[in-house]
C-alpha cells in the first residue's frame, strides 16, 4: 500500500550553479509529503522468519528559494529482532542556499536500536547531530567542511563496535 499527496512544484534549474531551486506552481508555500505503510512481510532470517511491519512518512517543505527543511520519521514492528533495526528513527534537517553557499544541518535520534539479539538482548537510544557546508569558489572548485556526532554520543550499532564520537572532517572538491 502506497498513498502520496503532493502540491505541484516546479524544479527550476539554475543553469550557472547547476543548483536546483524548487517553486510551487501555485502562490501556496511549497510543501511535499510522502506516506506508505507497508503490509506484514515475512522473510527467512537463518532458520527461522522473521516479520514486521514498517511505517514511513517524509515531509520537505521549501519556506523560500533558499531556505528548504524535510524530516522523516520511521517505526519499525518485529516479530523476532532484528541486529541494526531500531523501533524508531526520526530526522529533521534544515537546508540553507545562497549564492555559492550551501550550508546543511541534521538531527536524527534512535530508539530501541537492537546491537544483540536472543538471550544477550541490548538496545541503544541516541541523538546525532550533524552539520555540513560548501563554498563554490569557482565553476570547477569548491570547499567543504562537515562535522558527524557533533554531540560525542556513545553508542554502538552492533554490540562490541563503538561508534566514532565528535568528527569533523573538510576538504576540497574539483570537479571535471
Amino acid at each position: 500500500f502506497f498513498n502520496q499527496r503532493r502540491l505541484k512544484i516546479a524544479v527550476i534549474r539554475n543553469i550557472s550553479s547547476k543548483q536546483r531551486i524548487y517553486r510551487n506552481a501555485k502562490e501556496v508555500r511549497n510543501f511535499r509529503q510522502k506516506f506508505s505503510i507497508r503490509d506484514t512481510a515475512v522473510f527467512p532470517l537463518g532458520d527461522r522468519l522473521c516479520a514486521y511491519t514498517n511505517v514511513i512518512c517524509k515531509f520537505f517543505l521549501f519556506l523560500n528559494e533558499h531556505v528548504s527543511l524535510n524530516t522523516n520519521h520511521s517505526l519499525l514492528h518485529m516479530e523476532n529482532k532484528v541486529v541494526a533495526a531500531p523501533e524508531y528513527k526520526g530526522f529533521a534537517g534544515a537546508n540553507f542556499n545562497y549564492g555559492k553557499l550551501a550550508l546543511m544541518a541534521g538531527l536524527q535520534y534512535v530508539h530501541n536500536l537492537y546491537t544483540a539479539v536472543g538471550a544477550n538482548e541490548k538496545t541503544e537510544d541516541f541523538c546525532l547531530l550533524n552539520l555540513s557546508g560548501s563554498y563554490r569558489l569557482t565553476k570547477n572548485f569548491s570547499l567543504w567542511v562537515r562535522g558527524e556526532n557533533l554531540l560525542a554520543q556513545e553508542y554502538e550499532i552492533n554490540a562490541g563496535y563503538p561508534m566514532p564520537k565528535a568528527t569533523v572532517m573538510g576538504g576540497v572538491k574539483i570537479e571535471f
